[in-house]
């Protein structure tokens, strides 16, 4: 009798752990599919808040980051060259006119007034284009800065949106065990 009474408790057991795990199943699947809708609406709204709330520019530019953070760099890059196209023609222009200027100068001290010039010429040139770096360099820094903060707010979300599954995952399996134990 007593084997027999530990037989029917393990088959019990059994049965009621077996009933567990198939009420279980569709419901982490309903659990599961709401969680990435309730994902998806909300990451939606917050892009497009997002959107919203910055420049024509800085829009485009945080659509494709989100998409590639490779476009982005490829975004910034194409800026800096067509930036730095400008002042590389202004300084050309102050070269030459500077040399014809020299032209007119003594034959004798042409050559001397010359490396002289050159010398000038490259340190301004070398200065103008240094400030403009830092410029450049501070646009793509803040460029980057956004999409980090956009990068850690969808990470903070995704925490929430997780510990919100796993509490309401921890209530459902309350509640199983508490019919299955009845």
């Amino acid at each position: 009798m007593l084997d027999k009474s530990r037989l029917d408790r393990v088959l019990l057991d059994r049965a009621l752990l077996d009933r567990a795990l198939l009420d279980r199943a569709p419901l982490d699947r309903v659990l599961l599919d709401r969680a990435m809708l309730d994902k998806s609406r909300l990451d939606r709204v917050l892009l497009d808040r997002a959107l919203l709330d910055r420049a024509p520019l800085d829009r485009v530019l945080l659509d494709r980051a989100l998409l590639d953070r490779v476009l982005l760099d490829r975004v910034l890059l194409d800026r800096v060259l067509l930036d730095r196209a400008p002042l590389d023609r202004v300084l050309l222009d102050r070269v030459l006119l500077d040399r014809a200027l020299l032209d007119r100068a003594p034959l004798d001290r042409a050559p001397l007034d010359r490396l002289l010039l050159d010398r000038v010429l490259l340190d301004r040139v070398l200065l103008d284009r240094a400030r403009l770096d830092r410029v450049l360099l501070d646009r793509v820094l803040l460029d980057r800065a956004l999409l980090d903060r956009v990068l850690r707010d969808r990470a903070r979300l995704d925490r929430v949106l997780l510990d919100r599954a796993l509490l309401d995952r921890a209530r459902l399996d309350r509640v199983l065990l508490g019919k299955a134990l009845t």
